[in-house]
């Protein structure tokens, strides 16, 4: 057969980029035990095809209708092809297998979705020349595309990983670097990819960007397989399970709902990847479909299993209605394939950690353009007229005069910006001084960012009844609307036309405050596709109100679709019912379906943040993203964000003058593991970490022992109290000299490994510490160091010994280990 002419061409020579700006997902990359997108973890969820052998029924579903209806449907981001090799009607005997893969790949390409290619077997090692055959051929033919992920063993059986499978991958894994430098490869772990535990004891080191095989069914494999898959992550290796079931080993047996959940939530927690066991209509507990479900997609509730209704809701629910992970405008590759000769622009394995500002409203300046909607840096638009594409709500009138001369307005202004020369000057009060702007019909989760710097403080302001400065509207006026900003003197919610409110009575008044002339940024998500429709917002960073349940309203619950209805604007600007007037300034307005998060421009020396230069006493502002919602309720922060937003906490600007390199905070991670009562492992980590290597090649990394997360509250204070005593030891230093060489010896994609000596200063005590590191060069300007080996923190050595006793007889437990092993994954971006 003849491919049609959007696929690509067959060729003895790798097909090259065509097009910068047809890119469809980004590079996933491998960082420390995560597979990630964008310096986030990737979190794909999708359904793996059933064999593709000739005559075993799965193969009918090996087509392009069938992708695009997953794609469409399911919202599924991840297809896997499961090429059988040596089986009857596999591929060693009949070639038809590799078109009908083919077929899918080129589909997911199409589709903007990334796609598996699974060399389907249990014996590979027994046929490694044609596994080699085939992976260069893919390589030459996909390699140029970020969707590729090769999966180079399905499942091995019990046999050696040291001796026999590692060996075998490691010839595979050669040959595709030769041609593919950076695509990740999945690689089969013994036991039918149960033993990655095993695996991560001797890790392939030889090449980078490599990831391990889980496989579950949930019916089987319950808590001891997820022990395994815990220590293999706390050994520093990163897990895909590119096959898991809700039934039985065998395929068969009743759906484990319990277990499923389970396990779902285990990979959703640790960033892992995942396709479901099979897009298939064999009458069996795994497949997806009943028997003689159409070949082509557009299948019915009544013509999916239960198994199948549960991944597919569960797969809407992961990916929000949206694909995750879509790629930067600038990246290097096409998400379409071409048979254009090779050019000469680089490939990069991963995308850039930031993007300047834009002088086009086109242009995001976050997340590498993932999910963007639209986006505003005010650049292109005159001083004192309405930005373009842009309606107003001035004065109570949607569309009014909107003029410098006016009562209020909201226009473009050059007398401050955060980032570039210009911002959008709201001058509003009792009439409203906004500007809105029209969704997609459907839409149903929104993540909204604007660097924000008012005339009078917001939050934490005695007296105040209502002001807002984001929110969603059903109606043009301000009759229906979701309002957020500030309510009864604390950073809250007013929906209309219920006029509830939230937070309760009991947080009023109180909680953290962004001061008057000062640059924050400020983040709403609206998720109406959650089981109760969920509002979180953060300020420069951190979270300082949420609302994620009816009991979170003053007064009275309100229906679990409370705000389903409300997304057909979205709306800026300031609208008081305090009786106070303000002028406010905007800067970097994104609108996106995935989330966004802060830093992701650079401002100008004179108009950044007052936090975004933490110095080593104080808390970075910027907390990841992972950082769990119930350890950031408005009162547990208060003097966290104070402390972290207020202008008195802006540091100088000796590390942005000296530093060669900055720590990507929200890429990076430090993780340590407690055991008590000798066999209760736990992992814990801290959520805001500072750091730089500085022009003369030390590096330096500050940990705020203040953000301990365990995920238990209590624990936490008192890990904070009782064994860091943050109050005299806030936080604990890592310095560390780096060889003048060993960055700038590195090319793209190539890593080397090290032995370091390093500095440690905790608790007042300064110590020793070694340890093995990979440095990596993920692009020409980000480079990624990440522990080998963990390594082990004792408490005697640093006066913490009195500290896990108090909290050993706190607890009320027989031990605490008093040596910890710690293990990291930094990211560093040149200045």
């Amino acid at each position: 057969s003849v491919a049609p002419s959007s696929t690509p061409v067959a060729s003895s020579s790798r097909s090259s980029v065509s097009s910068a700006t047809n890119q469809g997902v980004a590079p996933l990359v491998v960082q420390g035990n995560k597979v990630t997108a964008n310096g986030q973890p990737a979190n794909l969820a999708g359904m793996s095809l059933f064999w593709s052998n000739t005559g075993w029924g799965g193969e009918k579903y090996y087509n392009a209708q069938t992708v695009a209806w997953l794609k469409s449907d399911w919202k599924a981001n991840l297809v896997r092809v499961a090429m059988g090799v040596e089986e009857a009607g596999g591929y060693l005997s009949d070639s038809s297998n590799k078109t009908r893969a083919m077929t899918v790949i080129d589909a997911a390409i199409a589709n903007n979705m990334y796609v598996i290619i699974d060399w389907h077997t249990h014996t590979a090692e027994a046929n490694k020349a044609a596994a080699i055959t085939f992976f260069k051929e893919m390589a030459t033919k996909y390699g140029n595309y970020n969707n590729v992920i090769y999966e180079v063993y399905n499942e091995p059986l019990q046999v050696s990983w040291s001796n026999v499978i590692k060996p075998y991958a490691t010839d595979v894994i050669k040959e595709i670097r030769a041609i593919d430098p950076d695509n990740l490869i999945i690689v089969g772990t013994p036991t039918w990819s149960q033993d990655v535990d095993v695996a991560s004891q001797d890790k392939i080191t030889a090449y980078s960007n490599i990831a391990y095989t889980l496989h579950f069914y949930a019916g089987t494999h319950k808590q001891s397989l997820r022990d395994k898959a815990q220590t293999a992550l706390n050994n520093g290796i990163a897990l895909f399970v590119t096959e898991w079931g809700s039934v039985n080993a065998d395929g068969n047996g009743a759906v484990d709902v319990t277990e499923t959940n389970t396990w779902l939530n285990f990979l959703k927690t640790n960033g892992i990847s995942h396709a479901n066991w099979a897009l298939n209509d064999k009458a069996e507990g795994s497949s997806a479909l009943v028997p003689n479900a159409s070949a082509n997609g557009g299948w019915t509730a009544a013509q999916l299993t239960t198994s199948g209704t549960l991944v597919r809701n569960n797969m809407i629910s992961q990916n929000g209605g949206t694909t995750s992970s879509v790629a930067p405008a600038s990246s290097s590759r096409s998400s379409t394939p071409s048979s254009v000769a090779p050019s000469s622009v680089a490939r990069s394995s991963v995308a850039p950690s930031s993007v300047p500002a834009s002088s086009t409203a086109t242009t995001s300046s976050v997340n590498n353009g993932a999910g963007v909607l639209f986006s505003e840096t005010f650049e292109s638009g005159a001083v004192n007229t309405q930005p373009s594409g842009w309606e107003n709500f001035i004065g109570w009138v949607p569309n009014n005069s909107n003029t410098s001369t006016g009562a209020q307005y909201a226009l473009i202004d050059s007398t401050k910006s955060y980032n570039g020369g210009k911002s959008i000057h709201f001058k509003g009060g009792a009439a409203p001084a906004q500007i809105m702007r029209a969704l997609p019909a459907g839409t149903q989760r929104l993540y909204t960012r604007a660097y924000v710097n008012m005339s009078v403080a917001m939050g934490n302001v005695a007296g105040d009844n209502h002001e807002h400065i984001l929110g969603l509207k059903k109606t043009k006026d301000a009759n229906d609307e979701i309002r957020v900003g500030q309510i009864k003197g604390v950073l809250g919610t007013n929906h209309i036309p219920s006029d509830n409110i939230a937070p309760k009575m009991s947080q009023w008044y109180s909680g953290p405050q962004m001061a008057a002339n000062t640059w924050y940024c400020v983040e709403v998500d609206y998720l109406a596709d959650q089981a109760y429709d969920t509002l979180r917002m953060r300020v420069n960073g951190t979270e300082v109100h949420s609302i994620t349940s009816s009991s979170d309203w003053n007064n009275g619950a309100l229906a679990a679709d409370w705000m389903s209805d409300k997304f057909n604007y979205v709306m800026f600007g300031f609208h008081s019912f305090s009786g106070r007037s303000a002028d406010v300034w905007m800067d970097d307005i994104v609108v996106s379906t995935q989330p966004i998060g802060c830093g992701t421009v650079t401002p100008t020396s004179s108009s950044a943040p007052s936090s975004v230069a933490p110095s080593s006493s104080s808390r970075s502002s910027v907390a990841p993203s992972s950082v769990p919602a119930s350890s950031v309720a408005p009162s547990s922060v208060a003097s966290s964000i104070a402390s972290s937003v207020a202008p008195s906490s802006r540091s100088s600007s000796s590390v942005a003058t000296t530093a060669a390199w900055t720590l990507d905070t929200t890429a990076s991670y430090l993780n340590f593991v407690t055991t008590k009562n000798t066999h209760n492992v736990e992992v814990h980590n801290f959520t805001s970490l500072s750091g730089d290597i500085s022009a003369a090649g030390v590096a330096t990394l500050t940990i705020d022992l203040s953000t301990v997360n365990t995920g238990v509250a209590l624990r936490d204070e008192r890990m904070r109290g009782l064994l860091f005593d943050v109050t005299n030891y806030p936080t604990a230093t890592v310095t560390v000299a780096v060889p003048a060489t060993l960055i700038s010896s590195l090319a793209v994609g190539q890593s080397a490994t090290t032995d370091i000596s390093a500095s440690l200063n905790l608790h007042g005590v300064t110590g020793a510490i070694t340890t093995k590191v990979s440095v990596q060069k993920l692009s020409a300007n980000r480079v990624l160091v990440q522990s080998l080996s963990p390594i082990l923190v004792k408490a005697g050595d640093y006066a913490l010994t009195d500290g896990v006793e108090a909290l050993r007889a706190a607890v009320g437990i027989a031990s605490i280990s008093v040596a910890v092993p710690v293990d990291f994954a930094l990211v560093f971006d040149a200045r």
